[in-house]
């Protein structure tokens, strides 16, 4: 059988891998019943979910022909790696500095992925974005977390 579209193989195989991943942790959680979920049911049913859909993709790449068979790209580290420190600089920062400093230094992080991106639109966007998840956490859904930071204990 031959790879017909290496962009579609390529993907299908990571989301059959992350797919089956969150379905084995979460086979390890609590399931419950369809009545009473526990705390693994949702993570086992997005899981499966997201493996069948790689699965369908990985299948559409070896049957369905596409031009020049869709070769794969160079991949942007800088992208990469700027979200991937925005998201470990935003689950750090929560607990400890609350949501007041965690959203603007993830979006600022999240901005120097963009070799584009100007300074003045960052801050707005992390002004408009902190304002926004405060906003909606205090008012639309109210979760227990840090606003600012907390005082250390003892």
């Amino acid at each position: 059988m031959r790879i017909k579209s290496q962009r579609d193989f390529l993907s299908g195989l990571l989301f059959i891998a992350v797919g089956l991943s969150f379905a084995v942790g979460a086979s390890a959680q609590d399931l419950g019943s369809l009545t009473r979920p526990g705390a693994g049911f949702f993570a086992l049913g997005l899981g499966l979910v997201l493996a069948l859909l790689g699965l369908a993709v990985w299948f559409k790449s070896m049957t369905i022909e596409t031009e020049r068979g869709d070769p794969l790209e160079p991949l942007a580290w800088r992208a990469l790696l700027g979200v991937l420190a925005a998201v470990a600089v935003f689950g750090w920062t929560l607990p400890h500095w609350g949501l007041s400093a965690a959203v603007p230094l993830a979006t600022g992080l999240v901005a120097l992925a963009h070799p584009g991106a100007r300074w003045r639109d960052v801050l707005a966007l992390a002004l408009a974005a902190t304002l926004a998840s405060a906003l909606i956490l205090a008012v639309v859904q109210p979760v227990a977390l840090p606003g600012w930071p907390m005082p250390r204990a003892g």
